[in-house]
């Protein structure tokens, strides 16, 4: 049986890409005045090119309204969507690996 990693490091490893990917998402904003992505060595702010996300608003309320709505559905389409079938993915193919060693049942 194959050691498995500590919860805690697994747990650390995926809350680091999620806040390492925040500000490059925010690049694909279309609102805003860019990020600085090479802070503190550089202060330029900086978009993508393409940039198909509907920039979220500040306030809560304003998500009850119809650039809040705008705003999720492009969320959903650009961001959630496509991270959902990575995971689905990944979790597809660490299960056949995990099938791929264990004998047929015959």
């Amino acid at each position: 049986m194959r050691a498995r990693p500590r919860r805690g490091v697994h747990v650390a490893s995926v809350l680091f890409v999620l806040v390492a990917s925040h500000g490059l998402l925010d690049a694909f904003t279309n609102g805003g005045d860019g990020i600085m992505i090479l802070w503190p060595f550089d202060e330029t702010r900086v978009f993508w090119y393409f940039r198909p996300i509907a920039v979220a608003p500040l306030r809560i309320s304003d998500f009850l309204t119809a650039w809040g709505w705008n705003v999720i559905r492009s969320e959903m389409r650009w961001v959630w969507a496509p991270a959902a079938a990575v995971a689905f993915a990944a979790e597809a193919l660490r299960r056949l690996a995990r099938g791929a060693g264990r004998p047929s049942r015959a």
